[in-house]
């Protein structure tokens, strides 16, 4: 009996042992588990902070360029504007066709030229190097744009909020998008000058696709991808 006693002592105290270290086991790794399970939360909040951050540094650092690069394109445009009104010689409507304009407009290396003057209580497109364009009437579509047409006719300038340049006797739109150009974006940038001693409004506008080029390369899209 003593034999078997001992035998069955044993035995119980190995199964008490097994049972023992399977609980430590099982409290141990749902311990690690948890611990892990925090280090990987931890560690995602912070990778998504540094993402965002990352993320809004570059839509501000775009947005800078973006800025930039649309600026240089203003000044190229006014240089544009007032080449072509140094070319016309301070000639008069009547003496301007729009063929002068389409050779102005090869020449110079703009995409447009349209010459707008006041006429019957009005601003009209006289002269135009896209024939659709002649005869269109501003004051029913935007009497805004009457109205900076003659602050610089007098050689004013336009407040600066509210175009992307400005200076006596011109102004720049800010880069619009065409709305003719659904597969890939096309935009321009129109400036309306007026230059010395002529009773018309030269407006000269560029394709300004180099602002939309630098967007798809390093814009937002770019960084969230």
């Amino acid at each position: 009996m003593n034999q078997k006693s001992k035998m069955s002592l044993r035995k119980q105290f190995i199964t008490r042992m097994l049972l023992i270290l399977i609980m430590i086991s099982i409290l141990s790794g749902a311990i690690q588990g948890y611990i892990l399970y925090l280090k990987i939360n931890d560690d995602s909040k912070q990778q998504a902070l540094i993402m965002a951050h990352s993320i809004e540094q570059g839509i501000n650092e775009t947005d800078l360029a973006s800025k930039n690069i649309e600026h240089q394109i203003d000044l190229k445009l006014e240089l544009h504007a007032k080449r072509i009104g140094d070319r016309l010689q301070g000639r008069q409507l009547a003496n301007i066709t729009s063929d002068d304009l389409v050779k102005l407009r090869d020449e110079i290396g703009v995409t447009g030229i349209t010459l707008i003057a006041q006429q019957d209580n009005d601003y009209v497109n006289i002269r135009s190097t896209d024939p659709k364009d002649v005869g269109f009437g501003w004051k029913k579509v935007s009497p805004e744009a009457v109205a900076s047409y003659e602050v610089i006719l007098k050689d004013g300038k336009i407040p600066k909020d509210k175009v992307s340049y400005s200076a006596d006797g011109i102004f720049t739109l800010f880069s619009a998008q065409s709305g003719s150009h659904t597969d890939k974006p096309q935009f321009f940038k129109y400036s309306y000058y007026h230059a010395p001693n002529t009773n018309y409004i030269i407006n000269a506008y560029i394709e300004s696709s180099e602002v939309y080029n630098f967007i798809q390369k390093v814009g937002t899209d770019t960084w969230i991808r």
